[in-house]
C-alpha cells in the first residue's frame, strides 16, 4: 500500500527517468534478455536497435511516476499498453520479472544517489501500476475470448489472395484454417502476426493494421517494404496459399464519436487504420474529410478503393497532394486549433 510518503519519494524522484532515461532503458533490456533471454519474442527488433522501444518505457514509467496520486488520470495510456499487451501475450507473471530487473537497473546506474526508501517506495509504485495493467489485460482478455468468433493465442490463417498495391506495398487477404466466422473488430484495430523466420532462436511478433472493414469472413492486412526481417520474409515469401498465426484484434485507435464530422489526415502508409474508418463513417451516412499526402500518384496506396468509398457519400470531401508540405502545414494548424480549444475549456 502506497504511503504519503510513497507518493512523496516517487513524485520527486519521477525525473530520473527523463535525465537517465537514455542509460536507463538500454541496461534494462541487456539485462532482461540476458536473464530471460525467451522474452525477446514481445519485442520489435527494429524498434530495440533504433532506442524507440527504451524511450517508450521510460516515458511511460516518468508519466506513471508524475501521475502516482492520480493514476485515473492515466487510463488513456493503460488502456493502449493493455491492448498491444494482450495482442503479444503478456501474462501476469511477466510485471513481476520487469520490475524486478527494473528497480534493479535504477539502482546499479544511479548507485548511492538512490536510497533504500526511495527504492522500496518506487516498488510499491509499481507494483500499484502493474495491477491497473493486469485487470485491464484480464479484462480485455475475457472480451476477446468472449466474443463470437473470438480467439485467445494465435490462429491459423490461409493467405486467399496477394495483391501487389504499389511498387513498395502489398495486400494480404486471409481467411481462418477452421473456416469459423470472424469476430467484429472496431476500424482502426490491428492484427499481430507471428513469425519463425529461418533458424532464429525467437518469433517475430508484428501488429499490422485492418484495412477494410469485417465481412466476418476474411481480414486485410497491408503492408510496405520495409527495411528489418519481418517486412522482408512477408515481401519475399508470403504467397497465396501460405499460412500464418494471428492474435484476434486489438488496439484503443479508433473513432471516439462516430456521430460528428471527421477529419482523416494521412501520410503514406500511415493511411491503413483509417480505411476501414472511413469506410464506417460513410455506411453511417457521416459527414468525412480526406486528406492524404503521397509522393506521387504512384504511390497513393489503395486510391481506387479510397475513391469509391468516398463516391459513394455526398457529404465526404477529399484533398490528396503529392507532396508532404501539405501535411506538415496541416499539423501544425491541428495543433494552433487544439490549443485554442484547450484555451476555451473544449
Amino acid at each position: 500500500m502506497l504511503q504519503e510518503q510513497d507518493i512523496k519519494n516517487v513524485k520527486e524522484t519521477a525525473f530520473v527517468f527523463k535525465e537517465y532515461g537514455r542509460e536507463i532503458g538500454e541496461r534494462f533490456y541487456e539485462t532482461l534478455f540476458e536473464q530471460h533471454p525467451e522474452l525477446h519474442n514481445f519485442f520489435n527488433e527494429a524498434n530495440q536497435k533504433r532506442g524507440i522501444q527504451q524511450r517508450a518505457l521510460m516515458d511511460s514509467v516518468y508519466k506513471a511516476g508524475i501521475h502516482i496520486d492520480e493514476l485515473e488520470s492515466l487510463g488513456p495510456m493503460i488502456t493502449h499498453v493493455a491492448e498491444k499487451h494482450r495482442a503479444l501475450g503478456v501474462q501476469p507473471e511477466h510485471y513481476e520479472v520487469v520490475g524486478t530487473i527494473l528497480l534493479q537497473t535504477v539502482r546499479d546506474v544511479l548507485g548511492t544517489n538512490v536510497t533504500g526508501d526511495v527504492l522500496e517506495s518506487w516498488g510499491k509504485a509499481y507494483a500499484s501500476i502493474a495491477a491497473l495493467f493486469i485487470e485491464a489485460e484480464r479484462q480485455s482478455y475475457e472480451q476477446v475470448a468472449e466474443a463470437r468468433g473470438g480467439w485467445t493465442g494465435n490462429r491459423a490463417f490461409y493467405v486467399t489472395n496477394r495483391v501487389q498495391e504499389t511498387a513498395e506495398v502489398i495486400s494480404l487477404y486471409m481467411k481462418p484454417v477452421d473456416h469459423e466466422p470472424l469476430p467484429p473488430f472496431l476500424p482502426g484495430q490491428y492484427v499481430t502476426l507471428e513469425m519463425e523466420i529461418d533458424e532464429a532462436s525467437n518469433v517475430h511478433k508484428r501488429h499490422y493494421s485492418l484495412s477494410k472493414v469485417s465481412d466476418e469472413n476474411e481480414f486485410r492486412i497491408t503492408i510496405q517494404h520495409e527495411p528489418g526481417a519481418v517486412s522482408s520474409h512477408i515481401h519475399n515469401n508470403i504467397v497465396k496459399g501460405s499460412q500464418l498465426q494471428l492474435a484476434a484484434p486489438a488496439g484503443a485507435f479508433s473513432v471516439v464519436n462516430a456521430e460528428r464530422p471527421v477529419v482523416f489526415i494521412s501520410e503514406g502508409i500511415g493511411l491503413t487504420p483509417l480505411v476501414s474508418m472511413l469506410q464506417s463513417q460513410i455506411a453511417n451516412s457521416q459527414a468525412v474529410t480526406w486528406i492524404h499526402a503521397t509522393k506521387s500518384c504512384d504511390t497513393h496506396i489503395l486510391k481506387e478503393e479510397i475513391e469509391s468509398i468516398l463516391f459513394e457519400s455526398e457529404q465526404a470531401t477529399k484533398h490528396i497532394s503529392i507532396q508532404k508540405r501539405l501535411l506538415k502545414m496541416l499539423s501544425r494548424l491541428y495543433m494552433k486549433v487544439r490549443l485554442i480549444l484547450v484555451g476555451l475549456g473544449t
